[in-house]
């Protein structure tokens, strides 16, 4: 059952967060004829990458924090945002750009993430705690 949940709470971050890239991408793109082709092509790779980074990141950590009662939605945003500078910067997966283009995409994916995070704190952590409270 809680593997269930905690799907359900992914899928659901995982929409978000690509809800996110769009307006985001697509507000960048303003007035630029580019937003076709690019925009799913980063849809793409949030699609693709976030599960990967959900599995060997998010969710050895959420369940090393629920284990030790240590749910803070500070913690949460943290480990939403530190993925995503490190696979930009250490494994440069766009080729060899400009530094500031690395720190383009890092914020971006770090924004992405970020969402990703709050909405999966949300339903996995807050809700459970203030269910548990309201019934005990």
């Amino acid at each position: 059952m809680i593997w269930k949940k905690l799907a359900l709470d992914f899928v659901l971050s995982l929409l978000l967060m690509v809800i996110t890239t769009a307006v985001i991408f697509s507000i960048s793109r303003i007035g630029s004829d580019a937003v076709g082709l690019g925009l799913w092509v980063v849809l793409l790779m949030v699609v693709l990458v976030t599960p990967i980074l959900f599995l060997i990141w998010m969710l050895p950590l959420h369940l090393l924090f629920s284990r030790l009662h240590f749910q803070n939605i500070k913690v949460y945003l943290l480990t939403g945002f530190v993925p995503w500078p490190v696979l930009f910067v250490l494994l440069r997966p766009l080729g060899n750009e400009p530094f500031w283009y690395l720190v383009y995409h890092s914020a971006f994916g770090g924004i992405v993430g970020l969402v990703g995070a709050a909405c999966f704190y949300y339903l996995s952590v807050h809700r459970k705690n203030s269910k548990s409270n309201a019934t005990g």
